[in-house]
């Protein structure tokens, strides 16, 4: 039977046509738990042996699937001890992951066995969501692209995250990266995501806790590179968004992309060399976070000064501190949580040598396009809203008019309305916070998409207003 030419001519194309590249990545999966303190009496009979005391059980997941219940204790997972949450995030599972769980329940000990499924894809109403891949090093990164439906010429905002090496993806629709992809959704506007190496789904990768900063610059440029390559988003459209340590990398990137993107914003960062940043968070946040007494606090400081000189200014390894001095190296245990090896909160020394000894001012000067910085009042990991002023005053410097400062009254890190800061402390005094998850406040989202909106009407004129079309209220300053 002869095919009609303009059938066979279509039918050729699509035989011929490569077909959809395979994802390179497995999905990563987690037990499912959530840890606490034992009553009295749970772990009797175990004659000291560690485990991890399950206070709750996730619905749905891969521990309710073999039959964990609250209550038991997890002594070892595929044949390796638990004695806590990183253990069972050191088993590295993925999806088909065999599994083989012993727990104490109520005086004996029970073996639970079955395959691991891999963690639920995020969802959004209105949106397309799609998971990719990004070469990095011999192995790929998991990048997340979410674009209002049916608008795959939304402008995007690249979300940089913080320093820590968690994944960026969350089951709870109300973690906070989560929550400012629906406010910008909502506004007509994307994002992107990018794992860390070695960090969720990213595999073949080096692991995040043993990079430097270099290589973390490096991952993010190279998801850049593939969000704004071919068939991708023009780099006039992709914006920026460095969240807490992300508001230090984001400088830091753009001089050394190809094309640089519409803009930058950032939000809880600091642009101090990152030793004094850090002295001063030692001397205050205590205070402002537990409403601890000022003075032990600044003792506690001092204390630390110089090892922490001699850490991050002379870039000694904190092995060799320690064994020099051992109140140094106590000091690096309380100030900063060496672990006694390589890491100091959970990244390796190198990467806080690079945070360290980072060009921040010369970065800040090079990044030629619109900047925002954003700052919640009540941010007490990011301390106070000098930096943050200063980065506008130092980009406004060299490029007048271009960047734009604005404070949200009581917000947190994580744009959460929080109270002012004597609200926070008193709460810390009484133990009075109120129970569950703050309410977001909807204008950290808001902000940033009307900023968004009015560099993609043109780049604000030179010595001119760039907070010009952002709307701000009366509880938020310039």
């Amino acid at each position: 039977m002869r095919l009609p030419a303009l059938t066979a001519l279509v039918l050729s194309l699509l035989l011929s046509a490569p077909a959809p590249a395979a994802d390179p990545l497995v999905r990563a999966a987690s037990l499912g738990v959530a840890p606490g303190d034992p009553p009295a009496g749970v772990t009797a009979g175990l004659a000291g042996t560690p485990g991890l005391y399950v206070r709750l059980v996730v619905p749905g997941s891969n521990a309710e699937r073999l039959g964990i219940r609250p209550g038991d204790v997890v002594l070892s997972l595929n044949g390796r001890p638990v004695a806590g949450v990183a253990d069972i995030f050191a088993a590295g599972l993925r999806d088909g992951t065999p599994l083989a769980v012993e727990v104490w329940r109520e005086g004996s000990r029970l073996s639970l066995s079955g395959q691991a499924a891999g963690n639920p894809r995020e969802t959004y109403e209105g949106a397309e969501v799609t998971y990719g891949a990004v070469p990095f090093r011999g192995g790929h990164l998991r990048d997340i692209r979410v674009m209002p439906a049916g608008r795959p010429d939304a402008p995007v905002v690249f979300i940089i995250q913080g320093y820590d090496c968690g994944t960026m993806e969350s089951p709870d629709p109300e973690q906070h990266y989560r929550r400012l992809t629906r406010g910008l959704l909502a506004r007509g506007i994307g994002t992107y995501r990018v794992e860390k190496p070695g960090v969720g789904d990213s595999r073949g990768t080096p692991a995040c806790a043993d990079i430097d900063l270099e290589t973390e610059v490096a991952a993010f440029r190279a998801a850049y590179d593939r969000l704004a390559g071919p068939g991708g988003v023009p780099a006039s459209r992709i914006f920026l968004f460095g969240h807490s340590m992300g508001g230090i990398e984001a400088p830091l990137l753009v001089p050394a992309l190809g094309t640089p993107p519409g803009g930058v914003a950032v939000f809880g960062t600091a642009v101090r060399p990152w030793y004094d940043y850090l002295m001063g968070l030692m001397q205050f946040q205590a205070l402002m976070y537990r409403d601890a007494d000022p003075v032990e606090a600044a003792r506690q400081a001092e204390a630390a000064r110089e090892p922490l000189r001699q850490f991050l200014l002379e870039r000694k390894v904190p092995a060799a501190l320690a064994a020099a001095n051992q109140d140094h190296g106590r000091a690096l245990r309380d100030a900063y949580g060496w672990d006694g090896g390589d890491r100091l909160l959970g990244r390796h020394y190198a990467f806080w040598h690079g945070v360290a000894n980072a060009p921040l001012v010369e970065a800040w000067r090079d990044t030629k396009v619109p900047v925002l910085v954003l700052h919640g009042a009540s941010d007490i990991q990011a301390v106070n809203g000098e930096d943050h002023r200063l980065v506008a005053d130092i980009v406004n410097h060299y490029r007048p008019g271009t960047a734009c400062f604005v404070q949200f009254a009581k917000t947190d890190h994580g744009w959460n309305l929080t109270g002012d800061r004597e609200t926070v402390r008193r709460q810390a005094r009484e133990g009075s916070a109120p129970p569950g998850r703050p309410p977001v406040n909807p204008r950290v989202a808001e902000v940033l998409a009307d900023w968004v909106a009015a560099r993609l009407a043109g780049p604000p004129p030179a010595g001119g207003d760039a907070c010009a079309g952002v709307r701000l209220t009366a509880a938020e300053n310039r």
